[in-house]
């Protein structure tokens, strides 16, 4: 009788396990976990066990199980959702990572390196158990089967064991294919996601259905549902009619010559307007010809479109214009030149769209001047400057160019345009009159020479009483000495003494030598350090003796303290004492009493200004014109004094201008810039 009932248990499990087997082939990914469950509890129902439970290990946790499916009809104990199993049961644990199944008839009966197995076993009132780990074709353990007896210890034999153990197979193969297709969709997810964020769609079309797989960005392109099956020919019929053509076209291409294949086209809008499509495809060929499909990208270009069309309308206008316009995308790639350009190239229309502006790049520019280029109009600034380029045919030319950002109503960078300049003629012209220039420097200099000559001629009668007086003292004096020495006994200490005074009136006849030789010296303007409070005391000195003649007082607040100016202490020598004499001739008419030039020095702005002051009759209407060469007010005279002046200041970077006092006469400016200190030519 028991014979008959054992057999009659086993025949129902095995159509039991005949039944699970067909259940798991097809079944969606989705319903895997729910069909588990149910299968786990009719094993244990159909065999009389009192548990069953599938443990996973938690991903990059191999020794942490968490339960996943689990049947107990009795109850008992709670058991946790995650154990570590290295705590609880690390014999157990150790058969399943070495891929070993186990059956225990008896829990009380287990190797000596299992009592602590044995003691989590007899915490929840497990009596026998069978272990199968779950691993699919060879690979690793990923997860237990456990079935287990409360009630009372039971023998595990052999047979049942392979059954259990195929049921274990269809458990492990189950949950792979659901790993792997979750692991597929979350992959495309992430695809989708990534392309959507960039604003891209994705999409494939099976060539044997003419059925397409879209992702939401590429749904939303074309105004399909959610829901919405779509065919090639749905596809087209959402398509301007004008586009329908080159399409179909494009994908036979693509589908014959097995290359990648690209379209722009638009889908007409419920306003009128269109959107503007690209799309990218290739054919997939690592497939059998009934899988073959076409897969690919497509983004909406409306925006670049439109601002195509602005380039294309503004360009009859730049046709016309006399200067050449050359606009680039922001890869620096020629989208657009007008007739001027290609006519001072030498590069026609089709040579030049497509291509990088370094076709015209001769080498003659440095690399810092184009870096400098990128880096300001990349950050939304204009760039100026000029190229030194090269023709088509080989010839060099200059081109001044002004290049610039143009923006959407975002405020984007879209192109850049460079508007640009043939000065190659202006260039030569330059060279010549740079040439003209030194020759010019030349002749100035001689003048200036011949002008100080002439005004040392002028202060001759004075030159000669500064002379003369030291001369006179060296003479009486050497007079002196000589009767000294002639005493018995000689004087020598008043002989000493008067030696003295004659060395001090030497070296004061040569300090006025030597300052006319210097201003009579012929010479190129050399730049140095100099203090113009010195030079200006210097020029007083060799003056004084011609103003005290004609009744001058001069009046001086020299600011102390000033630093250096770079300039020719001779030209800047001749400069004050021009000015000087030009004062006290303007006051040749006053009476003594008003016979004053005022002379003052200060910091202004960065720059050392001075200023020179005459009580006279005051300046003409025009001012400008006294600065004129051959303007002159005296009978006698060059008129060029002013104007030598006007020369050496702007040699020397500064300024030279007059104003009329408040009060009475005029007032003659000049400044000059600190040395080391940058200035503009």
């Amino acid at each position: 009788m028991n014979s008959n009932v054992e057999l009659e248990e086993r025949l129902q499990f095995v159509t039991v396990v005949a039944d699970l087997s067909a259940k798991f082939i097809g079944i969606p990914a989705g319903k895997i976990d729910h069909e588990i469950n149910g299968s786990l509890q009719q094993v244990c129902d159909c065999l009389g066990l009192d548990v069953g439970v599938l443990w996973q290990w938690e991903l990059g946790m191999p020794a942490t199980f968490v339960v996943t499916h689990f049947y107990r009809p009795l109850g008992g104990p709670p058991v946790p959702e995650r154990l570590d199993a290295a705590v609880y049961f690390p014999w157990s644990l150790r058969q399943a990572q070495q891929g070993k199944m186990f059956a225990v008839p008896s829990t009380e009966r287990t190797p000596a390196d299992a009592e602590v197995d044995r003691q989590f076993w007899r915490h929840f009132g497990i009596k026998s158990v069978l272990s199968f780990p779950l691993a699919v074709g060879g690979g690793s353990p990923f997860g237990v089967l456990t079935l287990c007896m409360m009630r009372a210890e039971r023998a595990w034999p052999e047979p049942l064991v392979e059954q259990l153990a195929f049921i274990a197979q269809v458990f492990a193969s189950a949950l792979v294919r659901k790993r792997d297709e979750q692991a597929l969709q979350e992959s495309e997810m992430r695809l989708s996601l990534a392309a959507d964020s960039a604003g891209v769609g994705l999409w494939s079309l099976d060539l044997a259905s003419n059925q397409f797989w879209l992702t939401p960005k590429v749904r939303e392109f074309f105004k399909f549902t959610a829901d919405e099956s779509v065919t090639w020919q749905r596809f087209l019929e959402v398509i301007d009619p004008e586009d329908r053509e080159i399409v179909e076209r494009v994908l036979q291409e693509v589908v014959r010559t097995e290359k990648e294949g690209k379209v722009e086209f638009r889908i007409p809008q419920p306003d009128g307007s269109a959107r503007w499509l690209l799309s990218r495809g290739r054919l997939r060929k690592d497939v059998p010809s009934a899988l073959r499909r076409v897969m690919g990208v497509t983004l909406d270009i409306t925006e670049r479109k439109r601002s195509e069309e602005k380039v294309r309308q503004s360009s009859h206008a730049l046709e016309q214009s006399p200067v050449s316009v050359v606009i680039t995308d922001l890869q620096g790639i020629i989208v657009y030149v007008n007739r001027k350009f290609c006519e001072v190239s030498g590069y026609s229309f089709a040579e030049s769209v497509g291509q990088n502006p370094r076709i015209l790049k001769s080498g003659k520019s440095s690399t810092e001047m184009y870096q400098e280029l990128w880096t300001t109009i990349s950050s939304g600034k204009a760039w100026r400057g000029e190229f030194h380029n090269r023709k088509k045919n080989g010839e060099l030319f200059w081109e001044s160019a002004v290049i610039s950002p143009l923006f959407d109503e975002a405020g984007r960078i879209t192109h850049f345009v460079g508007v640009k300049e043939d000065i190659t003629e202006r260039k030569k012209v330059e060279a010549a009159l740079r040439k003209t220039e030194l020759e010019r420097a030349e002749q100035r200099s001689q003048l200036a020479h011949l002008s100080r000559v002439n005004m040392l001629g002028a202060l001759s009668g004075s030159l000669a009483h500064e002379l003369n007086q030291p001369l006179g003292i060296i003479l009486s004096n050497a007079q002196a000495a000589q009767e000294l020495l002639a005493q018995e006994p000689p004087d020598l200490a008043e002989a000493q003494a008067i030696l003295t005074d004659i060395v001090a009136a030497d070296r004061r006849a040569g300090d006025v030598i030597e300052r006319l030789r210097a201003l009579l010296k012929h010479g190129q303007v050399s730049l140095q350090p100099v203090q113009l409070n010195r030079i200006i005391e210097e020029v007083l000195n060799l003056a004084r003796a011609d103003l005290i003649g004609r009744g001058i007082a001069v009046v001086c607040a020299l600011a102390p303290d000033l630093p250096s100016i770079a300039g020719d202490r001779v030209q800047l020598q001749q400069l004050v004492l021009n000015l000087i004499l030009n004062a006290a001739e303007a006051m040749a008419g006053n009476d003594p009493a008003t016979r004053r030039i005022h002379i003052q020095t200060m910091l202004q702005e960065g720059r050392v200004r001075a200023s020179v002051r005459d009580e006279g009759a005051g300046l003409p209407r025009d001012v400008e014109r006294i600065f004129q060469p051959f303007y002159t007010n005296k009978p006698q005279g060059l008129g060029m004094g002013l104007a030598i002046c006007r020369s050496i200041i702007n040699a020397h970077h500064g300024q030279l201008w007059a104003e009329p006092h408040s009060e009475r006469g005029a007032v003659f400016f000049f400044d000059l810039p600190i040395a080391g200190s940058a200035v503009k030519p």
